[in-house]
């Protein structure tokens, strides 16, 4: 969940292990209050991403976060 205090833009991304991009979400209207930001495990092209461990990274306003996340088929 993603909360912010005013309305800004957002950009959160996934990576592989090797740091190629696997998927993004661009929110270019971000209201202010908690948005929900969902990875369902697919990739830019739709395809389902392996088991493994992806890294994420967001960047809202003056906002930035990283970290990781499991994927377990």
């Amino acid at each position: 969940m993603l909360s912010a205090p005013e309305p800004t833009t957002a950009q959160f991304q996934v990576f592989d292990a090797g740091g190629r991009l696997i998927w993004r979400v661009l929110l270019p209207q971000l209201s202010e209050g908690t948005t929900p930001i969902v990875w369902g495990g697919d990739d830019l092209q739709g395809t389902r991403s392996a088991s493994g461990v992806y890294y994420y990274k967001l960047d809202a306003g003056g906002f930035h976060a990283k970290g990781k996340t499991v994927i377990v088929r």
